[in-house]
């Protein structure tokens, strides 16, 4: 059974720029493809006291770059 959890902590919605790994990239090379680059999208749950700008900075030292980090839509379900 699936309920909302009454205390979760806030979630961020994060997309962050990426690139196929190299089994894809040895595909799209031989159809003459040079550079490919995908978005990845994630939901990440905020640690106590964290909000956007701690997301964005931890992600920014990690070398990642930041498309878009926004509060996310979506209710907080869990298993009980």
């Amino acid at each position: 059974m699936i309920e909302q959890a009454g205390t979760a902590a806030p979630a961020f919605q994060v997309a962050l720029q990426g690139s196929f790994g190299p089994a894809l990239q040895a595909a799209f090379t031989a159809m003459g493809v040079r550079h490919i680059l995908t978005t990845s999208s994630f939901i990440i749950a905020a640690r106590d006291g964290e909000g956007i700008c701690e997301i964005i900075e931890e992600l920014d030292r990690r070398g990642l770059t930041i498309l878009e980090v926004r509060p996310a839509a979506m209710a907080h379900a869990r298993e009980t």
